[in-house]
């Protein structure tokens, strides 16, 4: 595929670490490495760590050969975006809540979207700089429970995530499935914005 070295973030790995998956920016599939490949000690390496290798067409797919670790990873991915997203939420609502016209429904509201915008703009410069990266389930979960309007935002203000097409489509779904939700409960969005008021 690409004799040039490019880096991915370790996505996966299976229980006996002999092989694993990393994940590359604007790429719509996951390139698989074997352990044996990983130069040194493979002890530390964990779902968030970066690896630097040549991809192959090796029988069973893309393969990372040609490894070189560039970062180890100690932190669990999952929880701490979620718990930056969340700190950011709960503080931008903590603020919003001074303005005695808001609602309390339109402060959370509009934090989820203000978090879901922040963690978008902060995965774009993750990206480019191949630090850890936020886990997709991480926007998924924030657009689902509120924040799809600032996601959809995100993605158009930053160009990141654009060319994913699983992502686009997920996020599709869930915006589906909110509004599916509104029409079955028979709310209005306009009533909505008059009740954030």
């Amino acid at each position: 595929m690409n004799s040039s070295k490019i880096s991915g973030t370790v996505s996966s790995i299976d229980a006996g670490r002999s092989y694993g998956f990393v994940r590359i920016e604007d790429s719509p599939e996951s390139i698989y490495f074997t352990c044996a490949d990983v130069p040194g000690d493979i002890s530390r390496l964990q779902v968030g760590s970066i690896l630097k290798g040549v991809i192959i067409q090796a029988p069973k797919g893309p393969k990372l050969t040609q490894i070189e670790i560039v970062a180890l990873q100690g932190t669990n991915p999952y929880v701490f975006f979620s718990t930056l997203g969340g700190s950011f939420v709960i503080l931008v609502a903590i603020l919003l809540w001074w303005y005695p016209q808001l609602s309390v429904f339109t402060c959370i509201f509009l934090a989820l979207n203000a978090g879901a915008v922040f963690l978008i703009g902060l995965d774009k410069s993750l990206a480019r700089s191949g630090s850890l990266r936020t886990p997709e389930v991480v926007f998924f979960v924030i657009a689902l429970v509120g924040g799809s309007a600032g996601t959809l935002l995100g993605i158009h203000v930053f160009k990141h995530k654009s060319r994913r097409a699983s992502f686009q489509f997920v996020l599709l779904l869930i915006v589906v499935a909110q509004l599916c939700v509104l029409r079955i409960l028979n709310i209005d969005i306009r009533s909505l914005t008059e009740m954030a008021r």
